[in-house]
């Protein structure tokens, strides 16, 4: 090995490279020493793409989480379910082949199948944690939308810690949309301040705004549709005019000042004749800073919905790493239901399989292609 210490001037730097490359020397491939170290055996294919997701790690939590992959905390599970099946397989091939002899130890097969519904209750529960692996690797998108005037513009102030977007009293003041990497609870979140959602304007400018936001708002993951006192009403009319899914929405009822204010009587009885869940309401003052931390709380819950992730839990950072863990569940779901050994030692074979071909004990090369092909060049 050899290492260059020279200037950071980037002409130089070319300079250098090409140089090298004029004798013999090539640029190192995507992923190129990640990919020898698992061709090496020093690492399995899932810590292998956990050095991926480390590298885009944007929040402490995700850096965390990747780091704890590469060490081999997801595999060390992934081994657990693999003795736990063979071991079973064991005992089902070795009845399959002496069923005659008297000396064969006693097969308890209710109880072996026990054992592997307390593995099938644990792979449905990691791969249900993809939803908020997906999310710290590529984040979140949170979309402020909603009348000119109602607040967006000081809300998404706020949540980034400065004044990025302008704010003033005349509607209309934003014309495109605005985009600021915020962490929110160690979710990596990408906040998008739109324009106003002004059905009437004439201005063509004004408008071509309102159609990105409308664009932004179906590409998200969640919106906040911020509205006040003043426009409420015909904040939630253009709201129903626009035929939107309230599923991933939160209505966020800014100017909240006074913890009296008579008029959260009014919106808690529209929302509750409207059949809106709770969760999907928040009142807030973004000037007095009223109840910002409640409505972060149900941005979260909105993103992960009910699963609960803790410091310890494992997560599924890849859509690899989901689809097979879905294809062992299924076979394992099926030897767990089959009463007919030689059908059962089928599927826990596949299972086991499977296993193989997620840790990268078994590969084909456009498997490793598309784990590595997102790297950058090196590492």
């Amino acid at each position: 090995m050899v290492e260059f210490q020279v200037h950071g001037n980037t002409i130089i730097l070319n300079r250098i490279l090409s140089l090298l490359i004029s004798k013999g020397a090539r640029i190192a491939e995507p992923g190129e020493f990640t990919k020898r170290a698992f061709l090496n055996g020093k690492i399995d294919l899932v810590q292998a793409e956990s050095v991926a997701n480390l590298i885009h790690s944007t929040t402490n939590f995700a850096t965390k989480k990747s780091l704890e992959n590469l060490s081999g905390g997801f595999s060390k599970k992934i081994f657990e379910w693999k003795k736990i099946i063979t071991k079973f397989l064991a005992e089902v091939e070795a009845n399959l082949d002496f069923y005659d002899k008297d000396d064969l130890p006693i097969f308890d097969l209710p109880e072996n199948k026990k054992i592997l519904e307390e593995v099938l209750e644990e792979i449905e529960k990691t791969i249900s944690t993809y939803k908020i692996g997906k999310i710290l690797e590529q984040g979140a998108k949170v979309v402020l939308a909603g009348l000119p005037n109602s607040g967006k513009s000081s809300l998404f102030n706020f949540f980034v810690g400065k004044e990025k977007a302008i704010v003033t009293n005349i509607p209309g003041t934003t014309r495109d949309t605005i985009e600021s990497k915020i962490d929110l609870f160690g979710l990596p979140i990408i906040l998008v301040d739109t324009a106003g959602i002004n059905e009437n304007s004439s201005d063509p400018i004004e408008n071509f705004g309102i159609a990105k936001s409308k664009e932004e708002i179906s590409f998200s993951d969640v919106v906040l549709w911020v509205l006040d006192q003043e426009n409420f009403l015909d904040s939630m009319k253009i709201f129903e005019t626009l035929k939107l899914s309230i599923k991933n929405f939160i209505f966020v009822i800014n100017k909240i000042d006074n913890e009296d204010f008579s008029f959260k009587k009014d919106v808690e009885k529209f929302f509750e004749e409207k059949k809106f869940s709770k969760n999907s309401i928040s009142l807030i003052s973004v000037k007095f800073q009223k109840n910002i931390e409640d409505l972060k709380r149900k941005i979260y819950e909105k993103l992960i919905g009910e699963d609960k992730i803790s410091e310890e839990s494992i997560i599924v950072s890849t859509e690899r790493q989901k689809e097979k863990l879905f294809e062992i569940f299924s076979s394992l779901n099926l030897a767990k239901k089959e009463k007919n050994l030689e059908l059962i030692a089928e599927n826990l074979k596949i299972a086991l399989d499977e296993i193989s071909e997620l840790l990268g004990e078994k590969f084909k090369p456009d498997i490793l292609d598309s784990v590595f092909h997102n790297f950058c060049i090196g590492k």
